[in-house]
């Protein structure tokens, strides 16, 4: 090696060739430095992801994959296997056998999306979720795009991720490889720059703080009051007649929007009320755009400078976000709200082809604006009407000053406050100067990228569940209590980032469940289909859940059993049989306890040591009505028989009406 640093005699013996020599001898080290340095990171399996200790590569036959998920495309109707797409990973020691199922419920059944303003249909057949197979607690996400998975697992409670290389800028390596896969004890938290402190000259990942809060404070209890108007859930504005064709013809999203509207009002009847006085309806709908600045990035990199490649790269971003925030919020009690979850509505992308734009209310790019800090970015997503949502998210790709990675508007509990901003905020004109303007404060914002690197998607999936709690009513963790540190790390909405790692990491702490228990509290006790008037009352802007939910004591689609959130309300029901949504056990949950025949939540005829109620036992299920007969519990099932119908054609009701089919009917 000591001869590759020497120049030559020759070198020394003719002087006018040194400098030949030099630029020869220069070649050869720096040849040598970049092919050891390769070397190195091939066997020694350093990563050249800086945020990163360590990951495995992963070089499966994605052609075969693809082969697989195109056949089964074809034969959707006639399928049987209920995980048609199968993916074998290796970690360390590990190796996951991947059963996969497509899955777009993170999107409404009836999403709009626009690209550039214009409506177009889109294909979600590439969102998959599904379990890795022999781990009966587990839950794997993600997407599929040519043959590739890009998602996340979730074991217990560990997390491994799978990331598509060309993620990053590691193209000069030309890897063999086509992804990696890591776990969250990988993440090296410290790389991203953040500090852990929270005071106004301190970086924070999350931009409020100091003079921003104060500001957007000061904003938020400028509302200006207007005349009492009429307001119902899904118009942003009063609309009559014309104004309101117009607007469709100006915006053809609405009217698919306004569709689930209408529905919803259609089964207002059905909605109920909890003993505490809560309609039931625990679904935030979202607007999730995203900016030229992130169509840019993502085209250039796993976009492979293909638009349609890149917008369903961007699509499945959204996905992955969303399902991550559900896993937090559904598995969270705000003091007995069970269920919040999130559904995508609408999604826009902006691409480079939208700057310079003329922007209303309505429509038109808000984000072309190059150089802008986090806080007038969170304005420009907040400039245009969002009232037909629960909440509107913009994503971009801006490196913002002092590693902030998100800003949102502060839900208010009491209106009494007079603080506008959060979930279910409508829009309206607020004071700003000596100026009159409207907003939208029912917004937030996040950013991929910190010091010019782009962060890993645990860290901005928290970053995205922390901004929705500011929206939900909780400041940052305090007083102290809250933010516990070391070892078991702080909770969801403490200022700076977290690694995800920690066992805190992923929760909220008991001041952040109280505060937006209180703003929940407030929403949900609206009727939400109430017109509203004026801009003072909170509005209850929920739906329904379009998708079943494990720890509401209903058994639905998917479901064994459903006892309850946790063994305390299992307990309080008598039922035994059935693991609740929480428990401390390996066994997924709603699921029967192994070697028992059913549980109680299933159905009357089910006794609390989990047998069926024998025939002999002439347990009566249902009672007789004029058109039915009494129906006992036989042995062979939970739920109670069908009634059986008593003659067509038997006088009921006082001889006003007859019965068919075990149905009255007028004579």
């Amino acid at each position: 090696m000591s001869t590759l640093f020497t120049p030559s005699s020759h070198c020394h013996q003719h002087l006018n060739g040194f400098f030949k020599c030099f630029i020869t001898m220069l070649t050869n080290v720096l040849t040598f430095v970049v092919f050891h340095l390769c070397l190195a990171l091939s066997v020694s399996g350093q990563s050249p992801l800086k945020f990163l200790r360590r990951f495995e590569k992963l070089d499966y036959d994605s052609s075969s994959v693809s082969s697989a998920h195109a056949r089964f495309k074809r034969s959707i109707d006639s399928r049987s296997d209920p995980f048609p797409i199968t993916i074998s990973l290796k970690y360390l020691d590990k190796t996951f056998k991947l059963k996969l199922k497509p899955d777009s419920s993170s999107f409404s059944s009836s999403h709009a999306f626009d690209e550039n303003g214009k409506k177009k249909n889109v294909d979600l057949s590439f969102l998959f979720d599904g379990q890795v197979e022999g781990e009966s607690n587990s839950y794997v996400y993600g997407s599929l795009i040519d043959g590739v998975f890009d998602g996340h697992i979730h074991i217990k409670d560990n997390v491994y991720h799978v990331e598509k290389i060309v993620k990053y800028d590691v193209n000069q390596l030309k890897p063999a490889y086509h992804s990696i896969i890591y776990s969250d004890d990988d993440i090296k938290f410290e790389k991203l720059r953040v500090k852990r402190h929270v005071d106004s000259s301190a970086s924070s990942s999350c931009g409020l703080h100091g003079r921003v809060r104060r500001t957007m404070q000061r904003f938020q209890r400028s509302a200006v009051v207007e005349e009492p108007q009429l307001f119902t859930y899904g118009s942003g504005h009063q609309w009559t007649g014309a104004s309101r064709n117009a607007d469709e013809a100006m915006q053809p999203w609405r009217k698919y929007v306004e569709k689930v509207h209408r529905d919803d009002e259609e089964l207002s009847d059905r909605w109920k009320r909890s003993a505490d006085g809560l309609y039931d309806v625990r679904t935030c709908t979202l607007y999730m755009q995203a900016d030229q600045k992130l169509w840019e990035f993502v085209y250039n990199h796993e976009g492979q400078r293909n638009s349609e490649r890149t917008r369903n790269e961007i699509l499945s971003l959204f996905n992955s976000h969303i399902k991550a925030v559900n896993t937090i919020y559904e598995g969270t009690n705000f003091n007995g709200i069970k269920g919040i979850n999130f559904v995508v509505q609408r999604t826009t992308i902006f691409d480079n082809n939208t700057c310079p734009s003329i922007v209303t209310p309505d429509s038109g790019n808000p984000f072309c604006e190059e150089n802008v800090d986090v806080s007038n970015f969170l304005n420009l997503n907040s400039i245009k009407n969002h009232s037909d949502f629960c909440l509107a998210y913009a994503l971009t790709y801006r490196d913002f000053v002092g590693g902030t990675l998100g800003l949102a508007w502060v839900a208010s509990p009491q209106p009494s406050e007079h603080t506008s901003g959060g979930i279910c905020e409508i829009y309206k004109p607020y004071s700003e100067g000596s100026r009159r303007v409207r907003r939208s404060l029912n917004t937030g914002i996040i950013t991929l990228v910190n010091y010019h690197n782009r962060v890993p998607p645990k860290v901005s999936q928290l970053t995205l569940a922390h901004e929705i709690g500011h929206n939900f009513g909780s400041p940052h963790d305090y007083p102290p209590f809250c933010q516990p540190g070391l070892p078991d790390g702080n909770y969801i909405m403490f200022a700076s980032a977290t690694s995800g790692d920690k066992v805190n990491n992923n929760k909220f702490s008991i001041c952040s469940v109280n505060n937006i228990s209180s703003v929940l509290h407030e929403v949900l006790r609206q009727n939400p289909n109430m017109p509203r008037l004026g801009s003072s009352a909170k509005r209850n802007c929920f739906k329904r859940r379009e998708t079943s939910f494990c720890g509401n004591a209903l058994v639905e689609d998917g479901e064994e059993c459903d006892c309850g959130f946790n063994q305390q309300e299992c307990r309080q029901r008598g039922d035994s049989c059935c693991y609740p949504r929480t428990h401390g056990g390996e066994a997924k949950g709603c699921t029967r306890v192994e070697g028992v025949q059913c549980s109680p939540s299933e159905g009357v005829c089910c006794n609390k040591s989990c047998q069926f109620i024998t025939s002999s036992a002439h347990f009566l299920c249902r009672q007789a009505t004029e058109c039915s007969t009494d129906q006992y519990c036989k042995g062979n099932q939970p739920g109670c028989p069908l009634p059986d119908a008593k003659p067509n054609g038997t006088r009921c009701q006082d001889n006003t009406k007859v019965c068919n089919r075990g149905v009255m009917q007028f004579l």
